[in-house]
């Protein structure tokens, strides 16, 4: 028996478990939808792609002055997207009672801002029901786009959020 130590990937998210860590160039060649970056954003810190069908990209941002921290982690914001569709029977189904959700523009579509966790449930390409957990514990703006799913998380006002969707690039 060997063992060996690793440290892990250096990146923020890491303990998130968000998918492969990689490039963003390396992850726009895996996906089959052109990948935004927020400009009020710039760059992404970490860019991880879950093995979703059509893959799920999610772009990192670490907190920082202008960024506040999710509970328990060193992450600002998590700008998921994927190639899906929100049903809504689902989509709603699986949110808490007790959550608040608001119907807001964003980018010219509907979206909906939920200011507590949830699960967010989707239809993938092949038409299969999936879902994903929220990740940081906190509120999320979702809506879809071109049959690409979009959830901006972090702890950041309704307002705040709306404005890094707009900024999509």
């Amino acid at each position: 028996i060997r063992i060996t130590y690793e440290e892990p990937p250096e990146g923020i998210g890491n303990e998130l478990s968000l998918g492969e860590q990689m490039t963003l160039f390396e992850a726009q060649a895996r996906v089959d939808f052109d990948i935004l970056v927020p400009a009020d954003l710039g760059t992404p810190d970490t860019v991880f792609l879950s093995p979703v069908a059509g893959g799920m990209v999610n772009l990192v941002y670490g907190a920082d002055g202008d960024l506040p921290a999710a509970p328990r982690t060193d992450v600002g914001v998590i700008v998921t997207q994927f190639r899906s569709r929100l049903d809504e029977q689902f989509f709603f189904k699986y949110i808490p009672q007790s959550a608040n959700v608001e119907e807001v523009p964003v980018r010219e579509e509907q979206g909906y801002w939920i200011d507590e966790p949830h699960q967010l449930t989707y239809v993938d390409p092949d038409g299969e029901f999936g879902q994903v957990g929220n990740r940081l514990s906190g509120p999320s703006l979702v809506w879809e786009e071109s049959d690409v799913v979009f959830r901006v998380e972090s702890a950041l006002s309704r307002d705040d959020a709306i404005a890094v969707a707009e900024s999509l690039r």
